[in-house]
């Protein structure tokens, strides 16, 4: 009987030592999260940059097209 009311102390003396635990890791959770998130928003911005450069490439590529087509269509005989 007494084992088994010091298994049950010892378990709760676990419980209590994770309790106390549990500020420090959320602060740690925290600093670690706020790392990642300044890394997505880092990203994201290249990616956005990227983006628009890419997009500036297609519309040049499609101004050039129409002129491109003219050049090559055949000359008609007369």
């Amino acid at each position: 009987m007494r084992q088994k009311i010091a298994d049950h102390l010892g378990v709760i003396g676990s419980q209590a030592e994770l309790c106390a635990q549990m500020p420090q890791q959320a602060a740690q959770l925290s600093e670690v999260n706020q790392v990642l998130n300044a890394k997505v928003q880092k990203r994201t911005m290249k990616l956005a940059q990227v983006n628009q450069a890419l997009q500036a490439e297609i519309s040049a590529r499609q101004r050039c097209l129409p002129a491109l087509a003219i050049e090559a269509a055949p000359q008609a005989v007369g």
